[in-house]
């Protein structure tokens, strides 16, 4: 046993003079767990930390569990720590079942443990036994690839595994060959929650069916874990391609990078998303909700929006998905990213510099040399054209205002300069930042949009103003979007 354990802390990456809080209840995994390390800790230079969780469950035979813990450790001179947590109240508060509310507490100790330690790993003595009730337990409630992926042998947050590939007979050989003695918890023999059962029941089944199930199930675990991990990490290339912001508590992605993408790889990334907002999410976060977001970027239409837990909002605006929590109004999103336009004067043709986030416009005057077509595949921001001789300088240039109007380029007459907007699909935190030139109170030209049906280039034109917008980057890379949904 000693060997697959060395052999996989060699895997997991533990290194010379790395420090382990080593969690024991008192049972046989947790003591072999214990044991092994102790026995391996010359060999990687290793500090220990024995910590126990007394999760009040089980009245006296839990004070003797801690008690055992406390002096099973002394014996080894190893340093011991103590963890108490009411698991009944916490449960209730949190709307939680017993085993959940007790994980939590559980690793909220051994967390806190670790960092106040500084230690490097949390050690826990999952073995291959508990990674087919795993897998078994999944499949009853229905699991992703990852789900089905079982127990990790290392996570995220530095959380190890060492006999995720020793079988329960092994390590009981162990201990009688030390002839360690061990706790029995006497909740582990009844069938009243769903693990137990498929412990004491399921699982001899499938022995009787394969007697190599465990080796079998722990093969299949790898197997489906690298096919995830592949899976994640080109959902993260996609994801990288994806995020325009992640800033003023929103996620927001381009859609048009997540078009032709098969729905587990959009799933993926809307985890992604939603991981990098709200991590606590996750607990009430289903199958149902991801496919649920997956309609609603798939869905005709500019703007729509669903619920999701935990108070946050997934919400489809032309071109984009924001993930963002309640509360948080969509121009508050980009209330720090775009600045203002004051109005200013135009006296005559040449550059006018606008601001950070706008840019510059250049207006230049040239007789005309032919004929003008507008060009309605070109994407914004465009070159307009104007008849020179249609409005006098000065002019001003400025974003809109309230029931403003506009002639469109072709329209029987003026409409709201709103409803121009939104017939170009432009997002409503971009229809503010706009600039328009201004002839008395007449909108001559959208910039970088279109020209007034009133100021086009005529067969009767003989000179043209050309007007050239050249906004910041942030503007340009959302007129990227405006038509790759």
């Amino acid at each position: 046993m000693l060997k697959k354990v060395r052999e996989t802390l060699y895997h997991i990456g533990i290194e010379k003079a790395d420090s382990v809080v080593v969690a024991c209840s008192g049972g046989p995994d947790s003591v072999a767990l214990v044991l092994a390390l102790d026995d391996l800790k010359e060999e990687f230079a290793l500090s220990l930390y024995v910590a126990h969780f007394d999760h009040g469950l089980r009245g006296e035979e839990s004070k003797r569990d801690a008690l055992f813990v406390k002096d099973f450790s002394q014996k080894l001179g190893l340093p011991f720590f103590l963890g108490h947590g009411e698991v009944k109240s916490y449960s209730k508060a949190k709307g939680l079942s017993i085993q959940e509310g007790a994980r939590e507490l559980r690793y909220k100790f051994l967390r806190n443990l670790r960092d106040r330690l500084r230690a490097s790993w949390i050690a826990t003595a999952h073995t291959a036994d508990d990674q087919v009730e795993e897998m078994v337990m999944r499949l009853l409630r229905g699991a992703s690839l990852s789900g089905l992926s079982g127990i990790p042998l290392r996570t995220e947050d530095k959380i190890i595994r060492p006999l995720l590939g020793i079988e329960k007979h092994e390590l009981l050989a162990f201990l009688k060959q030390k002839g360690q003695d061990f706790c029995i918890d006497s909740s582990n023999l009844s069938n009243k929650y769903l693990r137990n059962k498929v412990r004491n029941e399921v699982v001899p089944i499938l022995k009787k069916l394969n007697p190599a199930i465990t080796k079998t199930v722990s093969r299949t675990a790898k197997v489906l874990r690298e096919d995830d991990e592949f899976l994640d990490h080109f959902a993260k290339k996609i994801f990288d391609k994806a995020v325009l912001s992640k800033e003023n508590g929103a996620i927001i992605l381009a859609l048009n990078r997540l078009n032709n993408k098969p729905s587990s790889i959009k799933r993926r990334v809307f985890k992604l998303a939603l991981r990098n907002l709200k991590p606590d999410i996750f607990k009430n976060l289903t199958l149902e909700h991801l496919e649920s977001i997956d309609r609603l970027v798939s869905t005709q239409g500019s703007t729509k929006e669903i619920d999701l837990p935990a108070g946050v909002v997934a919400k489809k605006i032309y071109g984009k998905l924001y993930f963002y929590s309640k509360g948080i109004e969509k121009e508050n999103i980009f209330a720090d990213k775009f600045d203002t336009l004051e109005p200013k004067k135009i006296d005559g043709p040449g550059d006018i510099a606008l601001s950070r986030t706008l840019g510059s416009l250049r207006i230049e005057r040239s007789p005309k040399k032919f004929e003008y077509k507008y060009n309605s595949e070109k994407l914004f921001p465009k070159d307009l054209f104007l008849d020179a001789s249609s409005v006098s300088f000065p002019l001003t240039i400025r974003t809109r205002q309230n029931g403003e109007r506009f002639w469109p380029l072709g329209a029987p007459r003026p409409y709201k300069l709103k409803d121009f907007f939104i017939s170009k699909k432009l997002p409503r935190h971009i229809r503010s930042m706009i600039p328009l030139i201004i002839s008395g109170n007449e909108v001559v030209a959208v910039t970088g949009i279109e020209v007034s049906e009133s100021h086009k280039v005529r067969q009767t034109t003989e000179e043209v103003l050309k007007l050239s917008w050249e906004p910041g980057p942030e503007i340009k890379k959302e007129f990227e979007l405006l038509y790759q949904n």
